[in-house]
C-alpha cells in the first residue's frame, strides 16, 4: 500500500469514528464499471464533441450537475475521487448504487469548445420525454437554477420539491462539496430522504 492510499485510509477512519453515519461509513473500492455504465458519450448536436457522464442512461433517477470538476476529466467520470466514494456511500443509504442513476453535466466539455446550455437543456428535456424519469436532482444550485429559470442559493432551495416537465426536481449539495464541508452531511441526508420518498412512490 502507497503513502497515498494509507493516508486515505486514516482519512476515513478518523471520519468514521467522529461521522459513524451509514453514509460515512469506511468506503469499499468500487469495482470496475463495464463501458457501458461509465462512458464518454457523444452528443447527437455536435459530431466532433463528447461529453462526460456516468451510471445508467435508462435510469428513472437523473443527477444533474453544472461541469466535469477537473478530476472528473481525469478519471473519465462524473463525481470521482473521494467525492466519488461519498456520493457512493449516500446512494448505498438509500439503498441505489450507481446503476441505478445516470449522472449528466449541463456544460459537457466539447473538443470544439463548451456546448451552450440551451442545446444541453433541449438533449436532456429528450431524455427526460424518453425515460420519463421518476424525480431530477441538482447538485448545487446552478444547473437547477438554469434548468429551472431559478436564482436562488442551494441553502434556500435544498430540502424543497419543484418540478420540471412534470417531473419532481430536487435540489442538494455537490458531493465535493460536502467533502468539504461536513457540516453539511445532516441537510444533505434529509434531501436524500425526500429522494427516497419520492422513488418510492
Amino acid at each position: 500500500m502507497s503513502d497515498i492510499e494509507k493516508d486515505i485510509r486514516r482519512y476515513f477512519e478518523q471520519r468514521q469514528e467522529l461521522f459513524p453515519d451509514d453514509f460515512y461509513e469506511k468506503p469499499q473500492p468500487r469495482p470496475a464499471q463495464p463501458a457501458s455504465q461509465h462512458t464518454t458519450q457523444r452528443p447527437r448536436t455536435e459530431a466532433d464533441g463528447s461529453w462526460i457522464t456516468s451510471g445508467n442512461p435508462d435510469a428513472e433517477i437523473i443527477f444533474l450537475c453544472t461541469r466535469p470538476l477537473k478530476q472528473d476529466l481525469e478519471a473519465g467520470e462524473l463525481i470521482s475521487g473521494d467525492s466519488g466514494i461519498l456520493f457512493d456511500n449516500i446512494l448505498k443509504a438509500i439503498d441505489l448504487t450507481r446503476k441505478d442513476v445516470y449522472i449528466t453535466p449541463l456544460r459537457p466539455v466539447s473538443k470544439s469548445g463548451v456546448l451552450s446550455d440551451r442545446s444541453r437543456i433541449e438533449i436532456l428535456d429528450n431524455l427526460i420525454d424518453g425515460n420519463r424519469p421518476k424525480v431530477l436532482i441538482s447538485l448545487g444550485d446552478n444547473a437547477g437554477n438554469e434548468i429551472l429559470g431559478r436564482k436562488e442559493k442551494i441553502d434556500e432551495v435544498h430540502g424543497k420539491i419543484f418540478n420540471y416537465r412534470k417531473v419532481p426536481f430536487v435540489y442538494t449539495y455537490h458531493p465535493e462539496i460536502v467533502r468539504r464541508n461536513e457540516r453539511l452531511k445532516r441537510p444533505v441526508w434529509e434531501d436524500f430522504k425526500i429522494i427516497r420518498d419520492i422513488i418510492s412512490k
